[in-house]
């Protein structure tokens, strides 16, 4: 299991649909190894400022 904390960098053009968020393992081989054998079901965690939270509220 991967417990990390994590920064949002890109929203990312392969990523469709809600409640889906991309991995990036690196580069090289054995990055992509791990990449492509990669989906899963996990909890994520996501902090929003007050700001923003509150406009995906209205």
């Amino acid at each position: 299991p991967l417990a990390a904390m994590m920064v949002a960098q890109d929203s990312g053009g392969a990523i469709k649909g809600a409640n889906r968020i991309d991995l990036f393992r690196g580069t090289g081989d054995t990055a992509r190894a791990e990449a492509g054998a990669q989906a899963a079901t996990a909890q994520v965690l996501v902090l929003i400022p007050k700001p923003a939270a509150a406009r995906l509220l209205r």
